[in-house]
């Protein structure tokens, strides 16, 4: 019986323990489950906060995109405001350079119209080649010829400046010449020159403005004496004469001008003079503007007055049309793509 006792409170005992281990077990499920449950729930708290924080960095990256979409847009129509603004002022510059052109075109028309024509300088001096060669459409550099009783008169003159400027001078120059010349009869080159001078001056009415605007040039008259000979008569403004006579191995003579410009402030104690000299039939003479012996190469280097008489001294035998050529070869091997720098006009004439 005692022992039967002791079986079964055994028996309830090891129950017990077993059932206390279950317990023990289950709680532990539940702990193990309830900190699954947290962990779970504080990734998720984690991962919201992350989706949140990706949100607002996404939504703030929109916005700015958006505010350069907003400011591209901006941009981008500034853009076309300005292009059509710039479409418009180029409408309107193609206009004006139209206008400035046929402007331009007429003064050439002009120009060349009081220049001497053709059957003039044929009939005045026959035997002749003129190398003009303006800067720009419209040119300084004008050369003047007209018989007065019996006697030719030629002059190269260069005008202050080039293009439309120069052009205008030209004009005034031409039209004084006519005036002292042609109208008034002053017949001495010395004379026609200090007149041109005074002109020139109280025209542009220097003394007020003070501006110098003005021209170099020379004026030489031919008048032949018999089959033989002429008598030439010479007055320069800062230019030369240049000649070379049959016979003498054709060496380039020079004839200096004066030191002084026409128009302006000029230096009183220096006056225009005319140099006479008779020369034989076949001389070769020539006259120019300074736009030769100034035009620089790529070196920035002249070409200058002494290659000028060098060259003058090879060609100088050489029909007027060939030394014409030759000129022209030399001026552009010496620029070698230079842009031209003034205005060129040079003259030469056979007696």
């Amino acid at each position: 019986m005692v022992a039967l006792i002791g079986h079964a409170i055994q028996a309830i005992l090891f129950t017990m323990a077993l059932a206390q281990k279950m317990k023990a077990s289950e709680e532990g499920k539940r702990w193990a489950q309830a900190e699954q449950l947290r962990l779970v729930a504080e990734q998720n708290t984690l991962l919201e906060q992350k989706v949140k924080e990706r949100t607002l960095k996404l939504e703030d990256k929109n916005h700015e995109i958006q505010m350069q979409n907003e400011a591209l847009m901006l941009q981008h129509e500034e853009i076309e405001t300005q292009r059509d603004a710039i479409d418009q002022q180029n409408k309107k510059l193609s206009e004006r350079n139209y206008l400035i052109s046929q402007s331009i075109k007429a003064a050439q028309a002009i120009q060349q119209a009081i220049l001497p024509h053709q059957e003039k300088l044929d009939k005045l001096i026959p035997d002749h080649f003129i190398l003009y060669k303006p800067k720009d459409v419209v040119s300084g550099d004008f050369y003047w010829l007209n018989d007065i009783e019996g006697t030719t008169f030629l002059a190269t003159i260069d005008c202050t400046g080039h293009g439309v400027p120069g052009a205008f001078m030209s004009l005034i120059g031409n039209t004084l010449l006519d005036k002292i010349i042609r109208v008034y009869k002053i017949l001495d080159p010395a004379e026609v020159l200090s007149r041109l001078h005074n002109e020139v001056f109280h025209t542009l009415r220097q003394q007020g403005t003070n501006n110098n605007y003005g021209m170099e040039m020379s004026l030489l008259t031919l008048k032949k004496v018999d089959e033989t000979s002429y008598k030439v008569n010479f007055c320069g403004a800062k230019h030369s004469l240049y000649y070379a006579m049959q016979g003498t191995d054709m060496i380039i003579q020079e004839i200096k001008g004066d030191r002084r410009s026409i128009g302006g402030f000029q230096p009183r104690q220096i006056n225009f003079k005319t140099q006479s000299i008779t020369l034989p039939v076949g001389t070769i003479m020539y006259t120019n503007s300074d736009g030769l012996k100034d035009q620089n190469n790529q070196q920035r280097k002249k070409f200058g007055s002494k290659r000028v008489i060098e060259l003058l001294a090879q060609i100088a035998h050489l029909p007027l049309t060939n030394q014409k050529q030759r000129l022209e070869e030399a001026l552009s091997e010496h620029m070698g793509g230079v842009s031209q720098r003034d205005d060129i006009l040079f003259i030469g004439i056979r007696l």
